[in-house]
C-alpha cells in the first residue's frame, strides 16, 4: 500500500521535519519513503510518500498527525492514496543524511 501526505503550515521548512519523518518511518517499519519541501503559492508544504503494509502505514500516519518537530507550525495534514513509485527508505535516509550534513557544514564553517 502507498499513501501521500501533504503537511502545510506556517513553519514546516527548516525545522527538522524531514529527518523527524525519516525516524518515524523507520520506527513504523515502512518499506518505501520520501519527504520533500515544496512551496505552493505562499504556503510551505512537506510532501511525504510512504509505502508499507496497512498496519505500518496506519501507525506512521497516526504519528504524523499526533506529533511534529518541536519548532514546526502545522496548519493542515491531508492524506490520499498514492499509486506512483516510492524510493526505498534506506536510499532516502542516505540522501537525507547527506543533505543535512551539507547544511551543518555551512553553519559550522561560517
Amino acid at each position: 500500500m502507498k499513501i501521500k501526505i501533504k503537511i502545510t503550515g506556517g513553519k514546516v521548512h527548516g525545522v527538522g521535519y524531514r529527518p523527524w519523518l525519516t525516524d518515524v518511518a523507520v520506527n513504523a517499519g515502512l518499506h518505501g519513503f520520501y519527504a520533500g519541501n515544496r512551496t505552493e503559492g505562499k504556503n510551505s508544504v512537506v510532501i511525504v510518500l510512504a509505502e508499507g503494509d496497512e498496519e505500518s502505514l496506519s501507525f506512521f500516519e497516526g504519528q504524523v498527525r499526533a506529533n511534529k518537530p518541536l519548532l514546526a507550525e502545522v496548519d493542515s495534514i491531508e492524506t490520499e492514496v498514492y499509486t506512483g513509485a516510492v524510493m526505498l527508505l534506506e536510499s532516502y535516509a542516505v540522501l537525507n543524511t547527506t543533505a543535512q550534513l551539507n547544511k551543518a557544514i555551512l553553519l559550522l564553517s561560517g
